[in-house]
């Protein structure tokens, strides 16, 4: 069953390194590689990923479409949390570097 990734995802221990980047030390598989899971499907539901083959396709008709998508909003607003904490800890590190710089 197949799945091509809508954006990238931060790559699972399981998965091969043959469709993972490296950034920064952290595996990533980057948008457009297509995943060969049993739980493929998944993806598609949850809105990271679009089926890549018919299987993926049937699989997916099979889950509860009130759900649809879910996954993907979930992940978004933690990303949104994340960047948000990231940037918070830059300018307070800046912060700490320029009082440095003024003693």
């Amino acid at each position: 069953m197949k799945a091509r990734l809508l954006h990238t995802l931060r790559a699972a221990s399981s998965a091969p390194d043959e469709i993972c980047v490296v950034e920064d030390g952290i595996r990533y598989v980057p948008e457009g590689a297509v995943i060969d899971n049993p739980n493929a499907h998944l993806l598609v539901h949850g809105g990271h990923a679009e089926a890549a083959d018919e299987e993926c396709e049937e699989a997916v008709k099979k889950l509860d479409p009130s759900l649809k998508g879910e996954m993907r909003r979930k992940h978004d607003a933690i990303m949104k949390i994340h960047r948000e904490a990231q940037e918070e800890l830059i300018d307070q590190l800046m912060e700490e570097e320029e009082e440095e710089d003024d003693e």
